[in-house]
């Protein structure tokens, strides 16, 4: 199980214990009084998290495979019209339909026409029906119905999310180019048209921290949950939502004495934080629900999830290690942590035939046995769609 986490985690991580410097921002450009506090108490844990209290139901799609379809990692997952848009680590994005068959293949790395240098991002373009990668310097195009390219728009930026009636928020945190500034001022996220031009900006950049600050690190993350997009900005204790062309602080994660100190910056002290930072504490990724909050920290060189309820709020912690931080108390198969969300309406993980096979070895529930039986382990991943309480 372990060994199939999901990859955002482990290259975060990685990247984090050997460059690990950025600006801890409190950047809040609401009324503070709406934030919400979450404390995360990491001395507070439990060996697993069960899976009941997050949702009601799973059920599976195992993806066909064939030489022509077969995938590394997982990266991202979205669906649309029934279907299933994946992209994997070795910068391909493929279409399967809700039955797990193959429908098409994405994979033109390069630097003619319609192809992109490297899938950094993708998402779905309704109101074109068009999926959309960025490759760092510009937004392709294509059909979303068989993949033909369509166009491309000049967009330096890593991450994006389509909003809606043609509109997209994307991260201009690795941009210093003038396109993307305004007023001789430049932004971390900006909101653009379906060409590609600038509407508004948010959160202002200081461009002059770059030859201090690991660029990976101003790396901001979308996540979509009913009409909001939550936007969590690596290493700062604040998770913003996106809403009705407004930036709003929704969340302050309130780690105590494990958050980053707010001065990292200060070159008298860079030093001494780069020898310390396994004792501090960020989010690298969140996941929202009507119910609950889904985060998922680094702290102590280890990957953490944390359950806040929104009802009772209270706070489960559990670290990733030998036993996956789920315990999946509905159907015995073996559940790696979420990768995606849409809309709140389920949550999406990746799971592996190989852990299925090696959880029913060991396993005496006849439903896991069964469902093992059927799979083999050179084959892709299956889906896991779960029905969020």
């Amino acid at each position: 199980m372990i060994k199939h986490l999901s990859i955002r985690l482990t290259t975060l991580f990685v990247l984090l214990y050997i460059n690990a410097f950025n600006t801890n921002q409190h950047n809040n450009n609401s009324n503070s009084s709406k934030v919400i506090s979450v404390p995360i108490n990491f001395d507070n844990k439990v060996d697993q998290i069960a899976l009941s209290e997050i949702v009601y139901s799973i059920y599976y799609i195992p993806l066909k495979t064939s030489d022509a379809d077969l995938m590394a990692d997982v990266s991202k997952i979205l669906d649309y019209n029934n279907q299933y848009f994946i992209s994997d680590t070795e910068d391909n994005l493929f279409c399967f339909n809700e039955y797990g068959d193959f429908i098409y293949k994405i994979d033109r790395q390069g630097k003619g026409p319609g192809e992109y240098l490297r899938l950094r991002d993708f998402t779905i373009d309704k109101a074109k029906q068009a999926l959309v990668i960025s490759d760092d310097v510009s937004l392709k195009y294509y059909k979303i119905d068989n993949g033909e390219f369509i166009e491309e728009k000049p967009a330096p930026t890593y991450k994006m999310e389509y909003l809606d009636k043609g509109k997209y928020l994307l991260d201009a945190s690795f941009n210093t180019n003038a396109k993307l500034a305004q007023e001789g001022e430049l932004y971390s996220i900006i909101l653009a048209d379906s060409e590609a031009k600038i509407k508004d900006s948010y959160l202002l950049f200081d461009a002059s921290i770059n030859s201090e600050v690991n660029m990976y690190f101003k790396l901001n993350q979308f996540m979509k949950y009913n009409r909001e997009v939550l936007v969590n900005r690596m290493l700062s204790d604040t998770i913003f939502t996106f809403s009705e062309n407004e930036l709003q602080s929704k969340y302050f994660i309130d780690y105590g004495d494990k958050t980053l100190p707010k001065d990292i910056l200060d070159p008298d002290k860079l030093q001494k934080y780069k020898e310390k930072i396994g004792n501090y504490a960020i989010v690298s990724e969140v996941i929202e629900t009507d119910k609950h909050l889904i985060l998922y920290s680094l702290y102590e060189k280890s990957p953490v999830i944390s359950l806040y309820n929104k009802t009772d709020l209270s706070v489960k912690n559990c670290a990733i290690g030998e036993l996956p931080p789920f315990k999946n108390d509905i159907d015995s198969v073996p559940i790696s942590p979420f990768v995606a969300t849409t809309n709140a309406n389920h949550l999406v993980s990746v799971i592996y035939p190989s852990d299925v096979i090696d959880a029913a070895k060991i396993s005496t529930s006849s439903q896991l046995q069964n469902f093992a039986s059927t799979l083999t382990e050179n084959r892709n991943p299956i889906l896991a769609i779960a029905i969020p309480k």
